[in-house]
């Protein structure tokens, strides 16, 4: 029962660091570029996540796991893909640790992440110097698209119209309705047009392509031809579709479009017949010309640049009848 000297207990109790929970806005994809937040107490040295709820979203970018010993920069290149149509939350807990090892008490960063919009790779087809009148489709299952940005195009060595698109943001649907394309190879050839869509919370979707195949025009050469008057002649303007590769026209319409000189006997034009043909009358003693324009119409459906014929015709020798009246045995 006897009571001895008092000694004592000294306690040293470090400081827990106390961290904020803390909120990220970002469209989907988009890096975090935000770290941890610091503390208001004794300075964070590590944090360990211990839950992390992604909530169906898919990570795109760093590596957002449950782990311990991370650094406050840690956080800023995790991104997510969210292709829904409504912002998704992902929520992770964090618990500081102090550079004396004492754990503070739990922490949420909230990410919201906003959705990108989903456009599919589509593609249509024109004739060589065809408007494409082409709207651009956007997936309704996301946000809707609010515009456009072309950041590419490929014409595989095909002939832009002077008006064509150019690469640039901010196009809306209509973006390359109003472009055609030269094709005179005599094969269909693909321009491909890459686009990135803006959704209408300013989020950015992956890229999707617009193939267009441009089908190839006939291509046509003027010619000379002469005949001699009331000679009939049969003209194939086939043979005036150059053979180097260019597109075969299989149809054809002519039309007389210039007459200098007389002449008779003139057929004015065809829309039936592959040939130029007819019989024409030069009773004139200068020469005549006429000039067929021909309108080549590839297998392919497409019409090309139109051509001409330019015939001459001779004139013809025109002797009146005549009547001689001699004895018998007298020369003429």
């Amino acid at each position: 029962g006897c009571l001895g000297d008092p000694f004592t207990v000294t306690v040293t109790v470090n400081p827990e660091p106390v961290v904020d929970n803390q909120t990220i806005t970002v469209c989907s994809d988009e890096n975090l570029n935000q770290a941890f937040n610091t503390s208001t107490s004794a300075a964070v040295d590590t944090y360990n996540v211990t839950n992390l709820e992604i909530n169906g979203l898919t990570v795109s970018a760093g590596n957002p796991a449950v782990e311990n010993g991370l650094l406050a920069n840690d956080l800023e290149d995790d991104a997510f893909t969210n292709i829904t149509n409504a912002p998704v939350d992902v929520i992770y807990t964090v618990v500081p640790v102090s550079g004396s090892n004492c754990e503070g008490d739990p922490f949420t960063v909230t990410v919201t992440v906003n959705p990108e919009p989903v456009v599919a790779d589509q593609s249509t087809s024109a004739c060589s110097d065809e408007t494409l009148g082409f709207l651009l489709a956007n997936d309704i299952d996301t946000p809707n698209v609010a515009s456009y940005n072309l950041t590419n195009i490929v014409d595989n060595g095909l002939i832009p119209a002077s008006g064509n698109t150019a690469t640039q943001n901010g196009l809306l649907v209509d973006a390359i309705s109003n472009d055609s394309w030269n094709n005179i190879t005599g094969t269909p050839l693909d321009v491909v047009y890459t686009f990135v869509p803006v959704g209408d919370n300013g989020c950015l979707g992956d890229p999707f392509t617009v193939t267009v195949t441009v089908n190839p025009e006939p291509v046509g050469v003027d010619s000379n031809e002469t005949v001699c008057s009331d000679g009939s002649f049969n003209f194939d303007p086939q043979d005036n579709i150059t053979t180097n590769g260019n597109a075969v026209a299989s149809t054809f319409t002519w039309e007389v479009t210039q007459i200098t000189g007389t002449v008779s006997g003139v057929n004015q034009g065809d829309t039936g017949s592959q040939n130029v043909i007819g019989t024409i009358t030069n009773t004139n003693a200068n020469t005549a010309i006429v000039e067929y324009t021909i309108t080549p119409t590839s297998d392919n459906g497409c019409v090309g640049t139109p051509f001409k014929i330019t015939l001459t015709i001779t004139s013809e020798p025109v002797v009146d009848n005549q009547t001689i009246t001699v004895c018998s045995d007298e020369n003429l």
